[in-house]
Protein backbone atom coordinates (compact mmCIF):
# COMPACT_ATOMS: atom_id res chain seq x y z
CA UNK A 1 0.00 0.00 0.00
CA UNK A 2 2.78 2.39 0.74
CA UNK A 3 4.54 1.94 -2.91
CA UNK A 4 1.05 2.63 -4.27
CA UNK A 5 0.78 5.95 -2.53
CA UNK A 6 4.47 6.58 -3.30
CA UNK A 7 3.84 6.26 -6.71
CA UNK A 8 0.32 8.33 -6.60
CA UNK A 9 2.41 11.56 -4.79
CA UNK A 10 5.08 11.19 -7.61
CA UNK A 11 2.95 11.41 -10.75
CA UNK A 12 0.76 13.91 -8.93
CA UNK A 13 4.16 16.40 -8.12
CA UNK A 14 5.16 15.46 -11.48
CA UNK A 15 1.79 16.72 -13.31
CA UNK A 16 2.24 19.99 -10.91
CA UNK A 17 5.87 20.80 -12.52
CA UNK A 18 5.12 20.25 -15.83
CA UNK A 19 2.05 22.70 -15.41
CA UNK A 20 4.41 25.28 -14.08
CA UNK A 21 4.61 28.42 -16.57
CA UNK A 22 7.89 27.84 -18.35
CA UNK A 23 9.58 29.22 -21.44
CA UNK A 24 10.14 25.54 -22.50
CA UNK A 25 6.63 24.78 -22.76
CA UNK A 26 5.69 27.50 -24.95
CA UNK A 27 4.99 27.22 -28.56
CA UNK A 28 8.00 28.94 -31.16
CA UNK A 29 7.68 32.50 -31.94
CA UNK A 30 8.80 34.30 -34.83
CA UNK A 31 7.40 37.27 -37.34
CA UNK A 32 4.49 35.87 -39.16
CA UNK A 33 5.49 34.71 -42.57
CA UNK A 34 5.06 31.81 -45.30
CA UNK A 35 8.66 30.35 -44.99
CA UNK A 36 8.43 30.05 -40.69
CA UNK A 37 6.59 27.75 -38.21
CA UNK A 38 4.98 30.12 -35.52
CA UNK A 39 2.59 29.76 -33.05
CA UNK A 40 2.25 33.11 -31.46
CA UNK A 41 0.03 32.89 -29.09
CA UNK A 42 -0.94 36.10 -27.12
CA UNK A 43 -0.22 35.25 -23.58
CA UNK A 44 2.88 33.18 -24.34
CA UNK A 45 4.46 36.83 -26.44
CA UNK A 46 2.77 38.72 -23.52
CA UNK A 47 4.97 36.68 -20.86
CA UNK A 48 8.20 36.85 -23.13
CA UNK A 49 7.56 40.40 -23.21
CA UNK A 50 7.12 40.95 -19.80
CA UNK A 51 10.52 38.82 -18.94
CA UNK A 52 12.93 40.83 -21.23
CA UNK A 53 11.63 43.65 -19.83
CA UNK A 54 12.46 42.43 -16.60
CA UNK A 55 16.38 42.46 -17.76
CA UNK A 56 17.43 45.65 -17.09
CA UNK A 57 20.59 45.32 -19.03
CA UNK A 58 18.65 44.57 -22.30
CA UNK A 59 17.22 48.33 -22.26
CA UNK A 60 13.89 47.42 -23.39
CA UNK A 61 11.10 49.15 -23.09
CA UNK A 62 8.41 46.60 -24.97
CA UNK A 63 4.66 47.92 -24.61
CA UNK A 64 3.43 44.64 -22.84
CA UNK A 65 0.45 44.34 -25.77
CA UNK A 66 0.89 40.15 -26.64
CA UNK A 67 1.78 41.32 -29.75
CA UNK A 68 5.09 39.94 -32.00
CA UNK A 69 6.30 42.86 -33.68
CA UNK A 70 9.79 44.51 -34.50
CA UNK A 71 10.81 45.92 -31.36
CA UNK A 72 9.73 42.17 -29.91
CA UNK A 73 11.81 40.32 -32.55
CA UNK A 74 14.97 42.99 -32.07
CA UNK A 75 14.58 42.39 -27.90
CA UNK A 76 15.12 38.75 -28.49
CA UNK A 77 18.05 39.12 -30.50
CA UNK A 78 19.63 41.41 -28.07
CA UNK A 79 18.86 38.46 -25.24
CA UNK A 80 20.55 35.95 -27.44
CA UNK A 81 23.52 37.88 -28.49
CA UNK A 82 24.08 38.31 -24.34
CA UNK A 83 23.87 35.06 -23.81
CA UNK A 84 25.65 33.59 -26.74
CA UNK A 85 22.67 31.59 -28.76
CA UNK A 86 23.89 31.43 -32.63
CA UNK A 87 22.68 32.40 -34.62
CA UNK A 88 20.74 35.28 -33.08
CA UNK A 89 18.06 35.94 -35.38
CA UNK A 90 14.95 36.67 -33.16
CA UNK A 91 13.60 33.76 -33.53
CA UNK A 92 12.02 31.72 -30.05
CA UNK A 93 13.22 28.23 -30.74
CA UNK A 94 14.26 25.35 -28.21
CA UNK A 95 17.57 27.09 -27.13
CA UNK A 96 15.96 30.31 -26.68
CA UNK A 97 12.86 28.77 -24.40
CA UNK A 98 15.32 26.97 -22.56
CA UNK A 99 17.73 29.98 -22.01
CA UNK A 100 14.80 32.00 -21.07
CA UNK A 101 13.51 29.57 -18.43
CA UNK A 102 16.83 29.11 -16.73
CA UNK A 103 17.29 33.61 -16.87
CA UNK A 104 13.64 34.14 -15.56
CA UNK A 105 12.91 31.71 -13.70
CA UNK A 106 11.94 33.75 -10.52
CA UNK A 107 9.87 36.67 -12.76
CA UNK A 108 6.05 35.78 -11.68
CA UNK A 109 4.68 35.79 -15.24
CA UNK A 110 0.45 34.91 -15.44
CA UNK A 111 -0.52 32.10 -16.34
CA UNK A 112 -0.85 31.13 -20.10
CA UNK A 113 -4.36 30.26 -20.87
CA UNK A 114 -4.62 28.07 -24.25
CA UNK A 115 -7.90 27.98 -25.04
CA UNK A 116 -8.67 23.67 -25.38
CA UNK A 117 -10.73 24.06 -28.86
CA UNK A 118 -10.35 20.74 -30.94
CA UNK A 119 -8.65 20.33 -33.60
CA UNK A 120 -11.58 20.73 -36.15
CA UNK A 121 -11.72 23.94 -34.79
CA UNK A 122 -8.32 25.10 -35.21
CA UNK A 123 -7.80 23.61 -38.48
CA UNK A 124 -11.30 25.13 -39.60
CA UNK A 125 -9.90 28.49 -38.30
CA UNK A 126 -6.65 28.06 -40.26
CA UNK A 127 -8.85 27.20 -43.62
CA UNK A 128 -10.88 30.14 -43.02
CA UNK A 129 -7.56 32.56 -42.84
CA UNK A 130 -5.84 31.02 -45.60
CA UNK A 131 -6.00 30.31 -49.24
CA UNK A 132 -4.77 26.68 -49.46
CA UNK A 133 -4.64 26.67 -53.36
CA UNK A 134 -1.77 29.77 -52.75
CA UNK A 135 -0.35 29.79 -49.49
CA UNK A 136 2.51 27.66 -48.53
CA UNK A 137 1.17 27.80 -44.73
CA UNK A 138 1.86 24.96 -43.07
CA UNK A 139 -1.23 23.99 -40.02
CA UNK A 140 0.09 21.76 -37.22
CA UNK A 141 -1.55 20.40 -34.25
CA UNK A 142 0.85 19.36 -32.32
CA UNK A 143 -1.20 16.91 -29.90
CA UNK A 144 -2.57 15.43 -32.09
CA UNK A 145 0.68 14.77 -34.03
CA UNK A 146 1.96 13.12 -30.72
CA UNK A 147 -0.65 10.35 -30.43
CA UNK A 148 -0.29 9.29 -33.93
CA UNK A 149 0.80 5.72 -34.76
CA UNK A 150 0.52 3.52 -37.89
CA UNK A 151 -2.85 2.16 -36.78
CA UNK A 152 -4.59 5.86 -36.25
CA UNK A 153 -3.38 7.99 -39.32
CA UNK A 154 -4.01 8.26 -42.89
CA UNK A 155 -3.39 10.50 -45.14
CA UNK A 156 -4.85 12.23 -48.23
CA UNK A 157 -4.05 14.27 -50.97
CA UNK A 158 -6.00 16.97 -52.46
CA UNK A 159 -4.93 17.63 -55.92
CA UNK A 160 -6.88 20.70 -56.84
CA UNK A 161 -5.34 22.35 -54.00
CA UNK A 162 -2.44 21.06 -54.27
CA UNK A 163 -2.41 19.85 -49.91
CA UNK A 164 -1.67 16.71 -48.56
CA UNK A 165 -3.52 16.17 -45.12
CA UNK A 166 -2.40 13.88 -42.50
CA UNK A 167 -5.54 12.70 -40.07
CA UNK A 168 -5.14 10.97 -36.41
CA UNK A 169 -8.24 9.77 -35.04
CA UNK A 170 -10.12 11.06 -38.00
CA UNK A 171 -9.19 14.84 -37.28
CA UNK A 172 -6.26 16.84 -39.53
CA UNK A 173 -3.18 17.26 -37.28
CA UNK A 174 -1.17 18.26 -40.44
CA UNK A 175 -1.81 20.30 -43.22
CA UNK A 176 1.13 21.14 -46.07
CA UNK A 177 1.78 21.97 -49.39
CA UNK A 178 2.75 19.47 -51.79
CA UNK A 179 3.25 18.62 -55.41
CA UNK A 180 1.61 16.29 -57.13
CA UNK A 181 2.92 16.59 -60.58
CA UNK A 182 3.29 18.68 -63.75
CA UNK A 183 -0.26 18.49 -66.12
CA UNK A 184 0.14 17.20 -69.43
CA UNK A 185 -2.43 17.24 -72.93
CA UNK A 186 -2.52 13.69 -72.18
CA UNK A 187 -2.54 13.21 -68.86
CA UNK A 188 -5.97 15.02 -67.35
CA UNK A 189 -6.07 15.71 -63.05
CA UNK A 190 -2.63 14.95 -62.62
Amino acid sequence: MNKFKILIATMLLATLSYSKDSFKNYADMCEISDSQECANHSDEVRNLQIALNSDKSLVTELKIDGKWGEKTHKAVQNFQEKHHITPALGYVGSKTKAKLATVFKGVKLPKVIVSNTTSSNCYADFKKKTNLKKSFKVFKDRSLLTKANGKNTHIKVDVSEQRVRLYVDGKVALCSPCTTGAKRKLEPNT
